[in-house]
């Protein structure tokens, strides 16, 4: 037997034959949802030529065999393929019913089919979305052996179920079911969000108004509402406490964990324990909250007649202060970790710095400086060089300017709170 070539790692890939070789149904759509190209399966499952599908919209040339007007699989399809232009980030719907003809030429009946489609965003070098891969694979085989386990009978045999009514019921329930998953899911985003707004503070102190702006926005994905928060406070003396505070994990249930602790937090605060001892008795709450573990929060109390910040950091990005004289420090010098991740609830570090009469100070979680494509670095100096350029606005100014500037927007993988507070 001759000797086996040895492989040329160096050679170029063929990348069309890859996509030939891939056994499941792909097409590569235009941000339009056209169909850009197809793999050699793709003609084959849906029932029509290459030629027939390129350039086309690709839910228009889908085979839905009349079923779109009852079951919305169209709607449901276009909606997937939108979030995931969105969001950059790749979007898998579940079970969809629709037929094909198991021999195209032949213009055969249409033969019952069910399918996961999967889209997965295409970048350039610039991070934008310019292109979907648009993947299908047929369960049509697991389908059936639900309906055969639920007693379907003989009619789970054939592939055409139109005339066998247990059956075909059973399509529509796994159609409604699909339907009312998504919607579960965006009701769960919307409660989740209003639970989320609600427990946020309803107003800026008013010895705080037109000094400290605050936001929070949600993330592009359709289910990244999450635990992130904020707080402000006007201390008797005419001092102000601002935190801000990331819950792990995403929903109802990070959006209740984050209302207890930011209530927690805020009850301390006006103990005026200083952010240090606020930290370690909140490391203590989090501790009896399931869920709460690896919490990360930063709380900084201004002295504004004094122009000092002290603060101190449970495993949070550090707040960056923009000094009168166009220094950026950050405010990474009392670091300890996040919430509940240590044996026991230790005394946590406090530093002050000074600042002059016209500095800035942002607070923020890492929804607005983190970005998937790229270090984390590359997102604190954006929002470094932010505040540099934009020296002499006011703080809702300089916010609107920050979320622009520096957030990822529609790609937005985590929620996002920012302080924004002139001094």
């Amino acid at each position: 037997m001759a000797n086996p070539r040895p492989i040329d790692r160096d050679a170029p890939m063929d990348y069309r034959a890859v996509f030939d070789a891939l056994p499941n149904p792909c097409a590569l759509l235009s941000p339009d949802l056209r169909v850009l190209d197809v793999n050699a399966a793709y003609p084959v499952v849906v029932g029509r030529t290459r030629r027939e599908l390129l350039g086309r919209d690709l839910v228009e040339v889908l085979p839905f065999g009349g079923l779109e007007a009852v079951d919305g699989a169209a709607h449901r399809i276009r909606r997937s393929l939108q979030r995931a232009l969105a969001s950059g980030i790749p979007e898998v719907l579940p079970v969809q019913r629709y037929d094909v003809r198991t021999d195209a030429a032949a213009q055969t009946p249409l033969a019952t089919r069910y399918w996961i489609s999967t889209a997965t965003p295409i970048t350039n070098a610039d991070q934008v979305v310019v292109a979907l891969l648009h993947k299908i694979q047929d369960v049509t085989p697991v389908v059936l052996s639900v309906a055969a386990d639920i007693g379907a009978g003989d009619a789970v045999r054939g592939v055409d179920l139109e005339g066998h009514s247990d059956v075909f019921a059973l399509a529509r329930e796994l159609q409604s079911a699909n339907a009312l998953l998504l919607d579960a899911q965006e009701r769960e985003r919307e409660t989740s969000l209003a639970l989320q707004r609600a427990m946020l503070p309803a107003s800026i102190p008013e010895r705080a108004r037109g000094r400290v702006a605050a936001r929070y926005l949600p993330a592009s994905s359709s289910l990244s509402v999450g635990g992130d928060w904020y707080d402000v406070a006007a201390l008797p003396d005419g001092r102000l406490a601002a935190a801000v505070g990331d819950v792990v994990g995403h929903g109802l249930h990070a959006a209740a964990v984050m209302g207890q602790l930011r209530s927690a937090l805020s009850a301390v605060t006006v103990a005026d324990v200083g952010p240090g001892n606020a930290l370690q008795v909140l490391d203590r709450f989090a501790r009896q909250i399931d869920q709460a573990t690896a919490t990360t929060a930063v709380k900084v109390v201004l002295d504004l007649e004094q122009g000092t910040a002290t603060y101190s950091s449970a495993g949070h990005l550090p707040p960056l202060l923009h000094h009168a004289d166009g220094r950026i420090e950050a405010l990474d010098q009392a670091l300890g970790p996040p919430l509940a991740t240590t044996d026991e609830a230790d005394a946590r570090p406090q530093a002050t710095t000074h600042f002059s009469p016209g500095a800035r100070l942002v607070l923020y979680t890492d929804g607005l400086v983190e970005r998937r494509t790229e270090d984390l670095t590359v997102g604190l100096a954006r929002l470094a060089t932010c505040l540099r350029e934009h020296p002499g606005l006011s703080p809702e100014a300089l916010m609107d300017t920050i979320l622009r500037q520096v957030r990822e927007h529609e790609r937005a993988a985590d929620d996002t709170a920012v302080l924004v507070i002139g001094l």
